[in-house]
């Protein structure tokens, strides 16, 4: 049996079946459609987080080894039991107190408003601080079948910070395309309509973390940060990493989900980002 800390030091656990393909993303949703991508990635280093010592009375859940993870929904389940249960656990273990949840299948308040009417986005998992019940936007997850991201397609359109004013000087398009421009722009549209800078990718057999520093609205800016992990052994730390990065960065970034006063679910539009104070 593996406990919830060991497993952060172990590789997730091959599926027995996965596409090692190449398959196509398909672009949907008028907002993704209307997104505009990045110019460029700025490669990010990996966040490696701490873990909670008190983790070891947790016991991974165990695979039968004969899994076949096919479609992304196949993803989604498996995801629940090997990578989102350890992460959040851990992460409990170091925000003792915390009001951080986890929401599947959310829809975003951004929704019959002026700017995307009769739009509805419902993102796969997002992470939402429910203090006072406004829910301020942390970080969402999107799964995809496997072999839609492609590791090459993201690290082509990525740069180093060293390189980053130069490339920008004489790139005036996106350097993102194929499976990774479609991808980027459902991306920008996730960080728009729950209003943060902090959205996931996964296909079970690579996770990609991007972090939107210049996006203003349905604008992805001239770059966004990347991190590509391939690497088994580090998926659940380097996302731990990125959840604990969301979640101390989202008084400055993020913005309350919660409805205005007076207004229905159905009319909510995405508060501004802006600090905010607890009693």
């Amino acid at each position: 049996m593996t406990d919830i800390r060991a497993c952060f030091d172990q590789p997730l656990s091959p599926a027995a079946s996965t596409s090692n393909g190449y398959v196509q993303a398909k672009l949907s949703g008028d907002t993704t459609k209307k997104a505009d991508p990045p110019t460029v990635g700025l490669v990010q280093a990996q966040v490696l987080n701490n873990i909670g010592q008190d983790l070891r009375h947790h016991a991974l859940a165990s695979l039968t080894g004969t899994e076949r993870i096919i479609s992304e929904k196949d993803v989604e389940v498996t995801s629940a039991l090997t990578l989102i249960n350890p992460v959040n656990l851990a992460f409990a273990a170091n925000n003792a107190g915390s009001s951080l949840t986890d929401v599947n299948n959310f829809p975003s308040p951004l929704q019959r408003s002026s700017t995307v009417p009769n739009q509805k986005v419902y993102a796969d998992k997002v992470w939402v601080d429910d203090f006072d019940s406004a829910r301020i936007g942390v970080a969402v997850l999107d799964y995809k079948r496997p072999g839609v991201i492609q590791d090459k397609e993201f690290a082509q359109a990525c740069v180093n910070e060293e390189a980053l004013e130069e490339v920008l000087a004489k790139t005036p398009k996106s350097k993102f395309f194929a499976n990774a421009r479609i991808l980027i722009k459902q991306a920008v549209n996730y960080a728009h309509m729950y209003n943060t800078k902090y959205v996931a990718l996964f296909d079970w057999n690579i996770l990609v973390l991007l972090v939107f520093d210049r996006n203003e609205g349905l604008h992805g800016g001239d770059y966004c940060r990347v991190t590509i992990v391939k690497e088994r052994a580090k998926m659940r730390t380097c996302l731990l990493g990125f959840l604990q990065v969301a979640w101390e960065n989202r008084d400055t970034v993020n913005g309350s989900l919660h409805p205005p006063e007076g207004s229905s679910s159905d009319e909510a539009v995405v508060q501004g980002r802006g600090t905010r104070s607890r009693p």
